[in-house]
């Protein structure tokens, strides 16, 4: 009797092999990408409520004449000072902010100063969004267009407004990393790392910060992964050297000088006097000057209208003109 053997048919090593790494590599490549679809998603819900704050300061600003102070970066979230403005007129010092130079407050999102959703101060990573806003915009009576003092450079140092450091606030995301970062329990999440491009917009020693290409390359000298937007002005870009502008401020803003002797005295402009002894009454449909005049009657002073003033009260009431005070500047 003969037998006869067969050959069982399977897969050797090698071929084993072969079959995991190439399963290795596909199971690395769609991780990859899912990983980055992740990346992409949180960047696009961040840069969204960046927006959303961005409006919301606009309209605060355009309604109340002023922009927010910044929130406590350290405030618990279940707290009732939470996502509330620090101080009305943001120039003295409060737990949770930095004040880098005096001039700049930095702090954390004013959420429910401005109306919004608390989830808005807050990044797609979990990390509170920082805020650093000029503090003479946050208050009414210093409240000037174009006068923001916070400075924004890019990898190579460069200030990427024109002119520089002069936005009105920042708002930055610190990315991925979550470096400088703080929590919803007002925790720092990462420490600041020292060198890095991202160093400059969590360290809050300065108003200076930092926007260019996002480079995720762990810690690096030129990781950036942080997310900003920022609000300047063209005021300033747009006025020529030598124009005038009235400031109801007590000095002149960056970029300006005061007008020597300007103070007390009245701006005339071009167009017609009216009629000879007028008086300047309650408002006008035109832009008619009365004669101007000046001399004494009855031992008093007259400035406007005819030479009867003869008693205080017909001085004080009738020859003065109306006015009210401005401090008169130049762009230089």
């Amino acid at each position: 009797m003969i037998f006869k053997t067969t050959k069982n048919a399977g897969f050797s090593l090698i071929e084993l092999s072969v079959v995991v790494i190439i399963g290795g590599l596909l199971l690395t490549a769609f991780a990859d990408a899912f990983l980055n679809t992740q990346r992409q998603a949180k960047i696009k819900t961040t840069q969204s409520r960046l927006e959303a704050v961005d409006e919301a300061l606009r309209n605060y600003s355009f309604v109340n004449s002023r922009l927010p102070c910044a929130a406590s970066l350290s405030q618990p979230n279940d707290t009732a000072t939470y996502g509330i403005e620090v101080s009305t007129t943001c120039n003295t010092a409060n737990a949770g902010t930095f004040r880098p130079g005096g001039t700049v407050r930095i702090g954390s999102v004013p959420t429910r100063s401005l109306n919004l959703p608390d989830s808005y101060g807050y990044d797609a990573w979990g990390g509170r969004l920082l805020y650093a806003v000029t503090e003479n915009l946050t208050n009414s009576a210093t409240y000037v267009a174009g006068t923001g003092t916070i400075g924004m450079i890019d990898s190579a140092g460069n200030s990427v407004i024109t002119p520089p450091n002069t936005l009105d606030y920042v708002l930055v995301s610190h990315g991925e990393d979550q470096e400088g970062a703080y929590n919803f329990s007002g925790i720092l999440k990462n420490p600041c790392a020292v060198g890095q491009n991202d160093t400059e917009n969590c360290n809050n020693t300065d108003a200076i910060f930092r926007n260019t290409f996002l480079v995720s390359t762990g810690t690096a000298a030129n990781n950036f992964d942080d997310v900003v937007s920022y609000k300047g002005s063209s005021l300033g870009n747009d006025v020529p050297s030598g124009a005038v502008m009235a400031f109801n401020l007590a000095t002149c803003p960056s970029g300006w000088v005061a007008i020597p002797n300007s103070a007390g005295r009245v701006v005339v402009g071009s167009g017609t006097l009216g009629a000879t002894g007028a008086r300047p009454t309650a408002g006008s449909s035109t832009y008619t000057m009365p004669p101007l005049t000046l001399g004494m009657t009855g031992g008093y002073e007259y400035l406007y209208g005819p030479a009867n003033y003869t008693t205080p009260n017909d001085f004080q009431h009738e020859a003065l003109p109306p006015y009210m005070a401005f401090l008169y500047c130049q762009k230089v």
